[in-house]
Protein backbone atom coordinates (compact mmCIF):
# COMPACT_ATOMS: atom_id res chain seq x y z
CA UNK A 1 0.00 0.00 0.00
CA UNK A 2 1.56 3.29 -1.10
CA UNK A 3 0.80 6.39 1.71
CA UNK A 4 2.57 9.38 -0.35
CA UNK A 5 0.18 11.21 -1.78
CA UNK A 6 2.85 14.64 -2.01
CA UNK A 7 -0.37 17.31 -1.51
CA UNK A 8 0.11 20.90 -1.12
CA UNK A 9 4.15 21.33 -0.24
CA UNK A 10 4.70 23.94 1.66
CA UNK A 11 7.52 26.53 0.37
CA UNK A 12 10.22 27.50 3.36
CA UNK A 13 10.78 31.07 3.07
CA UNK A 14 13.79 30.68 5.45
CA UNK A 15 12.19 31.50 9.15
CA UNK A 16 14.95 31.44 11.83
CA UNK A 17 13.26 30.69 15.60
CA UNK A 18 14.90 33.69 17.51
CA UNK A 19 13.79 34.24 21.17
CA UNK A 20 14.89 37.86 21.80
CA UNK A 21 16.50 40.17 18.83
CA UNK A 22 17.04 43.61 21.18
CA UNK A 23 18.70 44.28 24.22
CA UNK A 24 22.14 46.60 24.98
CA UNK A 25 25.03 46.90 27.01
CA UNK A 26 27.52 44.26 27.51
CA UNK A 27 27.68 40.75 28.87
CA UNK A 28 30.12 39.62 31.51
CA UNK A 29 33.19 37.95 30.47
CA UNK A 30 34.07 34.26 31.04
CA UNK A 31 36.76 33.27 33.39
CA UNK A 32 39.00 30.83 32.37
CA UNK A 33 41.06 29.06 35.59
CA UNK A 34 43.21 25.75 35.33
CA UNK A 35 42.87 23.42 37.91
CA UNK A 36 46.33 22.83 39.86
CA UNK A 37 48.02 19.98 38.03
CA UNK A 38 45.72 20.38 34.71
CA UNK A 39 46.56 22.14 31.52
CA UNK A 40 42.65 21.87 31.07
CA UNK A 41 41.31 25.41 31.49
CA UNK A 42 37.71 25.20 33.65
CA UNK A 43 35.40 27.45 32.15
CA UNK A 44 33.55 29.23 35.71
CA UNK A 45 29.46 29.92 34.94
CA UNK A 46 28.34 32.21 32.84
CA UNK A 47 26.46 35.40 33.74
CA UNK A 48 25.42 37.84 31.63
CA UNK A 49 23.21 40.70 33.01
CA UNK A 50 21.37 42.16 30.13
CA UNK A 51 20.34 40.74 27.15
CA UNK A 52 22.47 39.97 24.38
CA UNK A 53 22.27 41.64 21.00
CA UNK A 54 21.94 39.99 17.93
CA UNK A 55 23.59 41.45 14.66
CA UNK A 56 21.69 41.64 11.83
CA UNK A 57 22.86 40.13 8.46
CA UNK A 58 20.11 40.96 6.01
CA UNK A 59 19.21 38.89 2.97
CA UNK A 60 16.51 39.57 0.52
CA UNK A 61 15.01 36.55 -1.43
CA UNK A 62 12.32 37.36 -4.26
CA UNK A 63 9.42 34.80 -4.15
CA UNK A 64 6.91 35.76 -7.25
CA UNK A 65 8.21 39.43 -7.42
CA UNK A 66 7.92 40.50 -3.91
CA UNK A 67 10.96 40.48 -1.60
CA UNK A 68 11.70 39.24 1.22
CA UNK A 69 13.97 40.01 4.15
CA UNK A 70 15.48 37.49 6.11
CA UNK A 71 17.99 39.92 8.76
CA UNK A 72 18.74 36.55 11.02
CA UNK A 73 18.98 34.18 8.81
CA UNK A 74 22.77 32.98 9.69
CA UNK A 75 20.64 32.30 13.15
CA UNK A 76 19.93 28.70 10.98
CA UNK A 77 23.71 27.74 10.84
CA UNK A 78 23.98 26.30 14.82
CA UNK A 79 27.61 25.31 13.99
CA UNK A 80 28.57 29.19 13.84
CA UNK A 81 30.68 29.86 17.07
CA UNK A 82 28.82 33.26 16.96
CA UNK A 83 25.26 31.78 16.84
CA UNK A 84 25.99 29.44 19.69
CA UNK A 85 27.39 31.88 21.92
CA UNK A 86 23.75 33.89 21.06
CA UNK A 87 22.24 30.97 22.53
CA UNK A 88 23.94 30.24 25.33
CA UNK A 89 23.89 34.00 26.51
CA UNK A 90 20.57 33.94 26.19
CA UNK A 91 19.84 30.83 28.41
CA UNK A 92 22.57 32.77 31.08
CA UNK A 93 20.55 35.69 30.90
CA UNK A 94 16.86 33.88 31.40
CA UNK A 95 18.83 32.32 34.68
CA UNK A 96 19.87 35.82 36.25
CA UNK A 97 16.30 36.67 36.09
CA UNK A 98 14.84 33.28 37.29
CA UNK A 99 17.24 33.20 40.37
CA UNK A 100 16.04 36.63 41.59
CA UNK A 101 12.79 34.57 42.33
CA UNK A 102 12.70 33.90 45.96
CA UNK A 103 10.17 31.31 46.14
CA UNK A 104 11.48 29.14 43.02
CA UNK A 105 12.02 26.22 44.89
CA UNK A 106 9.57 25.94 46.29
CA UNK A 107 7.24 26.81 43.34
CA UNK A 108 9.08 24.07 41.51
CA UNK A 109 8.25 21.55 44.32
CA UNK A 110 5.03 22.44 44.75
CA UNK A 111 4.16 22.17 40.74
CA UNK A 112 6.19 18.52 40.83
CA UNK A 113 3.68 17.59 44.13
CA UNK A 114 0.69 18.54 41.15
CA UNK A 115 2.12 16.83 38.79
CA UNK A 116 2.88 13.77 40.88
CA UNK A 117 -0.75 13.70 42.20
CA UNK A 118 -2.69 11.52 39.84
CA UNK A 119 -0.90 8.34 38.79
CA UNK A 120 -1.17 8.92 35.15
CA UNK A 121 -2.47 11.78 33.37
CA UNK A 122 -4.63 11.29 29.39
CA UNK A 123 -4.80 13.72 26.72
CA UNK A 124 -5.13 13.84 22.87
CA UNK A 125 -8.21 11.57 23.58
CA UNK A 126 -9.51 10.55 19.86
CA UNK A 127 -12.53 8.08 19.81
CA UNK A 128 -13.56 6.76 16.60
CA UNK A 129 -17.36 6.10 15.68
CA UNK A 130 -16.98 2.65 16.73
CA UNK A 131 -16.02 3.12 19.82
CA UNK A 132 -12.38 2.60 19.78
CA UNK A 133 -10.40 5.38 21.33
CA UNK A 134 -6.55 6.32 20.15
CA UNK A 135 -5.15 8.23 23.04
CA UNK A 136 -1.85 9.81 24.98
CA UNK A 137 -0.85 8.63 28.13
CA UNK A 138 1.88 9.77 30.53
CA UNK A 139 2.53 8.01 34.05
CA UNK A 140 3.41 9.85 36.79
CA UNK A 141 6.80 8.79 36.80
CA UNK A 142 7.24 9.07 32.93
CA UNK A 143 8.74 11.75 31.07
CA UNK A 144 6.73 11.93 27.97
CA UNK A 145 3.45 10.58 27.03
CA UNK A 146 3.47 7.29 24.51
CA UNK A 147 0.18 6.75 22.38
CA UNK A 148 -2.29 4.11 23.14
CA UNK A 149 -5.01 2.40 21.47
CA UNK A 150 -7.88 0.69 23.31
CA UNK A 151 -10.65 -1.18 21.07
CA UNK A 152 -14.25 -0.95 22.08
CA UNK A 153 -15.40 -2.24 25.50
CA UNK A 154 -11.54 -3.20 25.61
CA UNK A 155 -10.26 -3.41 29.33
CA UNK A 156 -6.76 -2.61 28.64
CA UNK A 157 -5.20 -0.34 26.75
CA UNK A 158 -2.66 -1.05 23.34
CA UNK A 159 0.29 0.66 23.55
CA UNK A 160 1.43 1.44 20.03
CA UNK A 161 4.18 4.32 20.39
CA UNK A 162 6.67 4.71 23.20
CA UNK A 163 9.02 7.62 22.24
CA UNK A 164 11.50 6.36 25.22
CA UNK A 165 12.52 3.35 23.20
CA UNK A 166 13.48 5.01 19.96
CA UNK A 167 16.54 5.75 19.02
CA UNK A 168 19.83 4.41 20.09
CA UNK A 169 21.75 5.50 23.83
CA UNK A 170 22.79 8.66 24.02
CA UNK A 171 20.87 9.72 21.46
CA UNK A 172 18.65 13.20 22.43
CA UNK A 173 15.59 12.24 23.13
CA UNK A 174 12.10 11.84 20.99
CA UNK A 175 9.02 13.23 21.38
CA UNK A 176 5.81 12.38 19.63
CA UNK A 177 4.20 15.34 17.71
CA UNK A 178 0.55 14.56 16.77
CA UNK A 179 -0.76 11.84 15.55
CA UNK A 180 -4.05 10.87 13.04
CA UNK A 181 -5.55 7.56 12.76
CA UNK A 182 -7.37 6.42 9.48
CA UNK A 183 -11.23 6.79 9.26
CA UNK A 184 -11.56 3.03 10.09
CA UNK A 185 -9.00 2.48 12.72
CA UNK A 186 -6.51 0.65 10.71
CA UNK A 187 -3.60 2.88 10.73
CA UNK A 188 -2.43 5.41 12.12
CA UNK A 189 -0.20 8.17 11.05
CA UNK A 190 2.26 9.53 13.97
CA UNK A 191 5.57 12.17 13.90
CA UNK A 192 7.94 11.58 15.91
CA UNK A 193 10.91 14.87 16.68
CA UNK A 194 13.94 14.99 18.13
CA UNK A 195 15.65 16.77 20.94
CA UNK A 196 12.70 19.46 20.60
CA UNK A 197 12.97 20.06 17.23
CA UNK A 198 10.21 21.49 15.48
CA UNK A 199 11.04 19.09 12.77
CA UNK A 200 9.16 15.87 12.42
CA UNK A 201 8.96 12.55 10.64
CA UNK A 202 5.52 10.41 9.83
CA UNK A 203 5.63 7.10 10.18
CA UNK A 204 2.49 4.79 8.73
CA UNK A 205 1.78 1.88 11.92
CA UNK A 206 -0.63 -1.21 11.11
CA UNK A 207 -2.57 -0.69 14.08
CA UNK A 208 -3.66 -4.47 13.95
CA UNK A 209 0.45 -5.76 13.97
CA UNK A 210 2.11 -2.78 15.50
CA UNK A 211 4.32 -2.51 11.98
CA UNK A 212 5.34 0.34 10.37
CA UNK A 213 4.10 0.48 6.91
CA UNK A 214 6.26 2.44 3.68
CA UNK A 215 9.05 4.86 4.09
CA UNK A 216 8.83 7.28 6.90
CA UNK A 217 8.26 10.88 5.84
CA UNK A 218 10.86 13.89 6.46
CA UNK A 219 10.60 17.52 6.78
CA UNK A 220 7.33 18.01 8.55
CA UNK A 221 6.20 20.70 10.79
CA UNK A 222 3.19 19.79 12.60
CA UNK A 223 2.62 23.06 14.21
CA UNK A 224 0.61 23.78 11.30
CA UNK A 225 -0.24 20.80 9.67
CA UNK A 226 -1.70 17.26 10.40
CA UNK A 227 -1.76 14.28 7.89
CA UNK A 228 -5.52 14.32 6.15
CA UNK A 229 -6.59 10.29 5.66
CA UNK A 230 -8.83 9.95 2.25
CA UNK A 231 -12.17 8.76 2.75
CA UNK A 232 -10.94 4.88 1.83
CA UNK A 233 -8.13 5.08 4.31
CA UNK A 234 -5.68 3.91 1.21
CA UNK A 235 -3.22 7.16 1.44
CA UNK A 236 -3.41 10.68 3.20
CA UNK A 237 -2.68 14.09 2.00
CA UNK A 238 0.29 16.03 4.23
CA UNK A 239 2.40 18.89 3.23
CA UNK A 240 6.02 19.47 3.93
CA UNK A 241 8.86 21.39 3.80
CA UNK A 242 11.32 20.97 0.42
CA UNK A 243 14.88 19.82 0.88
CA UNK A 244 17.12 22.67 0.84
Amino acid sequence: MQFKLNAGRLFALGFAGVVSISGCGDKTAVEKVADKGSDTPVVAEKVVTQAPVAKIENVVDEHWGVEVEDPYRYMENLDDPYVREWFEDQGAYTESLLAKLGNREAMFERLKELDQGAPFSTYGVLRQTNGDMFYFRREASENLGKLYYQPAGAADPILLVDPETVGDAGDQHYSIEGYTPSWDGKYVVYGLAQGGSEETTYYTMNVATKEVVDAPIGNIETAYNHAQWTENGEGFYYSRRRSL
